[in-house]
């Protein structure tokens, strides 16, 4: 007998080939069934990562369509806001500016709030 059973190898290293290469036959059916499991599990985990990066993209997308990417947030009346807006128009760094009011509900009371008007 020729191959590597001559060989002086580690024991794990002989048992990997002899499963892999068996006598009397090109591969064994263990060791097609196991590459065709690697490369299964490796396509599944690439199409996994693939949608999540999808979906990572969306909700931040998401999430600057409705919040903005800056919000200015100030505790009092903001009594000039067209300033305010020519101000962050100027840098030439944005392109829109949505001015907004929130009012948080336990702090409401029943006067007239003044707000902005979305150009």
């Amino acid at each position: 007998m020729s191959g590597y059973l001559d060989t002086d190898m580690p024991w794990y290293f002989y048992l990997a080939f002899r499963n892999l290469f068996p006598f009397r036959k090109i591969v064994s059916f263990f060791s097609v069934v196991s590459v065709i499991g690697v490369a299964i599990g490796v396509a599944v985990l690439i199409v996994v990562q693939s949608v999540m990066n999808g979906y990572n993209n969306q909700t931040k997308s998401n999430i600057i369509n409705t919040q903005g990417e800056i919000r200015v947030e100030c505790s009092s009346v903001i009594n000039e806001p067209e300033a305010l807006e020519k101000f962050f128009l100027d840098d030439g760094s944005m392109t829109t500016v949505s001015p907004y009011v929130s009012i948080s509900k336990g702090h409401q009371s029943r006067e007239r709030m003044p707000g902005l008007d979305s150009k």
